[in-house]
Parts: C-alpha cells; structure tokens; sequence
C-alpha cells in the first residue's frame, strides 16, 4: 500500500499563492467558460478561478464544461452547489443561449493513447470542436475565446534550434497518422486567425509546452504520469528511451496563470507559448527528480527503442518571452513542480 504524504503546502494554500503576473480585477463580474473541464488543465483553471473567488481577488462565475456529467459532478464534488460554479455537459460546443463573456477551449484528446487509438477523433474534436466554439462567439456576443493548442504544432526541428519563437514552424509528416494531433492544431490555429480576420470574432492562442501537475489522469499514459505512478507505488521507473530527449515543461499553475495572461492581454489573433526556462529538462532529469521523491531508483530497458522515422523529436525547447512580455510570470521550476505534484497525488485518499 502507498503511504500517504502530508504535502508541504495543501491544494488551497497552493492556489492562494498563485499570481502569475494576472489582472484578477479584469475577471471581476465575468462569467468564464472552460471547455475540457476534468482535464489536466481545464481543472485546474476552473480550481484557480474558484478559489480566487473565495480569498477576495475577483469573483467570476465558472461554467465547466464537458463530455461527462457524471465526470464532471466526479470531478468537482467538494464544491457542492456553489452558486459560482455550473456544470455543463455538450460534446461539441456551448448550447445557444448560454451566456459567457470568455471562453476558454481546453477540450481534445491529449494523450498518446487516444492520439493513436483514434486519430480520426482527435482531428474531428480539434478542428470541429473550435469550430463550433468559435460559431457560437460569433452569434452569441462572447467578449473573447481562448484556444489552446499545443506545442506540438511546431513539428521536427533540428536538435540544435535554438528556443522556439511562435514564428517557427518545423516539419510534420501530414500521412503519419500520429500526426493527426499537430495538423489538426496547426489547421484549428488557421480557422481561429481566419474567424478573427473575416468575422472579426477575437480570439487568441495558447501553445503550452509540456504540462504536468497533481489534476493528471489516471488514464493518462505519458511521462510525467508514468514516473509519477510508478513512483508512489514504490516501484522501479523503467526508462525506455535513453533520457535525453529534451522537452519545455510547465508545472500546471504555471500554465493556468500563462492561459489567463494570455486571455487577457493577448494580441487578437496572435499566439503566445508557455514554457519556463527553469523548467527545461530531459526525460532523464524528470525520472531522476520522481524517483528521488519516490525513494525508488530508475532502470534503463532500451530493447524497444524506436530508431524509425516515428521516434519523438529529441528537443523542443520554447521561447515564452512574448507571453512574458504581457506580464506573465511564472513561479515554480521542474523540481518544485514535480515535488508539488507528487505530494498532491499522495496524499489523496486511495
């Protein structure tokens, strides 16, 4: 059995602690919407915005929105029936008539299993579902839409590139199936800019880097997860690669703060990264920094290596100094991040 671990700081005083360069007085009398709710990140945001609304810096009405209402009411149970919280099931979009002054589209497959068990269902939630968002700003008067895309939109670039600017692209094979994440997201950046140019609809991009934090799913199979699994259970992290793949990595926090920033203060039209530099690492750093936390030890099994042209992108590194200069500013580094996470996870109730 896990032993439970009494976290540093508790979930509420975590979020007490979050700043990040926002304008909480701009959210004041707002009603926001967060598409892909029980997500890493969309539950999060709506966690943050909550909590805010308790120790006084705004009040905004939240309307969490998602494919599940069991999953939801799952989700957000310990908020009962707080009057500043609705929970909303649609699969696709808001029903007509829902009011909202921002929205903010979290919603789409993220995980590599999904990725690749249904390639044809990540484009349709990506491309469509945004479309419908952005249908439904148009006609319903939303002040403005976040779309959260990913940083995955910049493809294969040449180990030595320097930190991405959000004017780099690199390569994406368009007939791998795998690639049905990142065309998607670069075609659903090209609908926002087209909605903004011919119908004037506002609408700006997130690119988070790697994001992880204590809001993961059990169901979610990438890195950070993994170790983090593997960890609390005590058991032996397996590398299957050899680590040194290097990736920008944000502490979920980080990228809430980084999301409202850039909802607030973004350029119509324009898209910004999140990363932060104190958080770049390898996936070998990342096994290392969990499985000190988890007293366990890292084991290499590179049997299964993929040397095909399928093998992940050895390092993406982006460059944040064009959300930074809207006054974001982010506040924990890898270690904090993953030691913040890994005390959340253990000490919830089995």
């Amino acid at each position: 059995m896990t032993q439970k671990v009494a976290p540093l700081i508790d979930m509420e005083t975590e979020l007490d602690t979050i700043n990040g360069g926002v304008d909480w007085t701009r959210l004041d009398g707002k009603v926001v919407a967060i598409t892909g709710a029980t997500g890493l990140i969309g539950s999060y945001l709506v966690e943050l915005l909550l909590r805010k609304n308790v120790t006084g810096s705004t009040h905004v009405d939240v309307i969490a929105v998602g494919r599940s209402l069991d999953r939801l009411n799952t989700r957000f149970a310990r908020y009962g029936t707080r009057a500043d919280l609705r929970l909303l099931e649609s699969s696709i979009g808001l029903p007509s008539g829902t009011r909202a002054d921002f929205i903010v589209h979290c919603g789409g497959n993220a995980t590599p299993a999904t990725i690749n068990g249904d390639p044809v269902g990540t484009m349709d939630a990506n491309f469509n579902g945004m479309k419908a968002i952005l249908d439904y700003a148009r006609t319903e008067g939303v002040a403005r839409v976040l779309y959260v895309s990913s940083s995955e939109i910049y493809g294969h670039v040449a180990p030595e590139s320097p930190a991405l600017r959000e004017s780099d692209l690199g390569y994406v094979d368009i007939l791998a199936t795998r690639s049905s994440y990142p065309s998607s997201k670069r075609a659903t950046e090209t609908l926002c800019a087209a909605y903004a140019d011919q119908y004037a609809v506002d609408v700006v991009i997130s690119r988070p880097g790697y994001i992880f934090g204590p809001t993961i799913g059990s169901w979610d199979n990438r890195v950070v997860p993994q170790f983090m699994t593997n960890a609390l259970a005590g058991e032996t992290i397996v590398m299957k690669s050899d680590g040194t793949r290097e990736r920008s990595y944000c502490y979920v926090a980080d990228s809430a703060t980084g999301l409202l920033v850039t909802l607030l203060n973004g350029e119509t039209g324009h898209a910004y990264n999140i990363a932060h530099d104190a958080s770049n690492a390898t996936i070998g750093d990342i096994a290392s920094i969990v499985a000190g936390l988890g007293a366990t030890t890292v084991r290499f099994d590179l049997s299964g290596e993929n040397t095909t042209a399928d093998r992940p992108v050895d390092r993406v590194l982006l460059d944040a100094s064009k959300l930074e200069a809207l006054g974001w500013q982010p506040q924990f580094d890898i270690a904090a991040g993953l030691t913040a996470t890994y005390e959340h996870l253990a000490s919830k109730p089995v």
